[in-house]
């Protein structure tokens, strides 16, 4: 073999080698939330206590950098007429406890569910519910048992980044 296809040959299996190893960066913030917003958008399991009263469950998960906003809105039956409801809860990943965001599951009516708690650090009420109040934490409920074990390591990650960053010493101009 030639010298010159010797280094190409090996100048291709370097980069081909490079390639993969800046695929196995951890994803960034954006990355994560994107993909958690996303899990949400499509797979949150729309589940109602009373079916009969309950109805067009949308769950929508919004990012701003550390900012989490969940939307939960449905209808109820009020006196035979349907009413549109919307709950809101807010609240920052850097307050998020990382280590304790877990999955656990749940059987009503024969279906199986999967919550991903995503609980407050040091038993703070950090989630901002509107009118409801504060809450020491949010779950959101999917019918896979992978989906929601990803959005819960998303969302560890994501918290992990936001902790990070919030306790980085700023650079002054």
């Amino acid at each position: 073999m030639s010298p010159g296809r010797r280094d190409f040959i090996v100048a291709v299996l370097l980069s081909g080698t490079a390639a993969a190893v800046a695929d196995m960066r951890p994803p960034s913030l954006e990355a994560t939330t994107s993909f958690i917003a996303a899990a949400v958008q499509r797979h949150h399991a729309r589940v109602s206590l009373r079916d009969d009263e309950e109805r067009a469950w949308t769950v929508v998960a919004e990012f701003i950098h550390c900012s989490v906003e969940k939307r939960t809105s449905h209808e109820v039956r009020v006196f035979r007429t349907w009413e549109a409801r919307t709950s809101v809860a807010r609240w920052h990943l850097a307050d998020t406890d990382a280590a304790a965001i877990r999955v656990t599951n749940d059987t009503r009516d024969g279906k199986r569910s999967f919550m991903v708690t995503v609980p407050c650090r040091d038993h703070r009420a950090c989630v901002d519910r509107g009118r409801s109040g504060r809450d020491r934490l949010s779950y959101l409920e999917f019918r896979s048992d992978q989906i929601a074990q990803r959005v819960a390591a998303a969302f560890r990650h994501a918290t992990n980044l936001c902790q990070e960053s919030s306790s980085a010493p700023r650079e002054e101009p």
